[in-house]
């Protein structure tokens, strides 16, 4: 650790002047960080432009907003919420950050901040509209929640034409079994089946239906009330 301390301290390639172990941008973060946490607008206004393209940088890795890194209004959304919460209740947690650098001089805002912005994205994530938060459902030992696209369920003109195009099967499978209350049980089966490359033929052969029109009227009716169900949900 001492070895790579010395290098980030000693390299041309830092990227910055070092004050201490510390950049001359990382100093100038913390005293807009204790400018701002007394409330002085003007210090607010310029910590916002100083952290803005770091804090969208660390949003913008995959490994730490997965699926909502590759959208650019969600990136935003959650650098605007990071904002606000570092703002809310007269800079509290700004204050918060400057005891906990009181008791641990080692402390870097940006250390801290990750901890805050992951927080934030995980709020942003459950509320987000195209994402299903399960864990208080009975599926929630699959996975705590699943993504849905607005594509997923296809016009009636399309439905004789192929699959819906879901996401994936395993996807597919959680997002019957979160709207299960949403549909009778033979719409459930049949449109299982269809998800799962069944033909009409089969699937009323399955469900004792007349025939490959009944069972094509019963997809249509399944698809037409998720519609719905996922229609209210959004509007919640």
């Amino acid at each position: 650790m001492a070895t790579s301390v010395a290098v980030l301290v000693h390299s041309p390639r830092s990227g910055g002047q070092r004050m201490g172990s510390r950049t001359a941008s990382e100093a100038e973060l913390e005293r807009l960080v204790a400018s701002a946490a007394g409330g002085e607008d003007p210090a607010w206004h310029a910590f916002w432009r100083q952290l803005e393209p770091a804090l969208t940088a660390l949003v913008r890795r995959p490994s730490f907003m997965a699926h909502m890194s590759r959208n650019e209004d969600d990136r935003r959304d959650v650098v605007v919420a990071v904002m606000a919460r570092l703002r809310a209740d007269g800079y509290h947690r700004l204050q918060l950050y400057l005891a906990a650098r009181r008791a641990d001089p080692e402390l870097t805002f940006m250390r801290w901040l990750a901890v805050v912005a992951k927080r934030v994205a995980i709020d942003c994530l459950r509320a987000h509209p195209d994402y299903v938060d399960r864990r208080r459902s009975h599926a929630a030992e699959d996975s705590p929640g699943v993504w849905i696209k607005t594509e997923v369920l296809p016009g009636d003109a399309s439905l004789s034409g192929g699959r819906p195009p879901m996401t994936n099967r395993v996807t597919a499978r959680q997002i019957l079994r979160f709207a299960a209350g949403a549909l009778t049980e033979p719409q459930r089966r049949a449109l299982e089946m269809w998800a799962e490359q069944a033909s009409y033929d089969d699937i009323a052969l399955a469900l004792l239906l007349d025939g490959p029109d009944d069972a094509d009227r019963l997809i249509r009716s399944a698809v037409e009330r998720l519609r719905r169900h996922f229609r209210e949900r959004k509007a919640r």
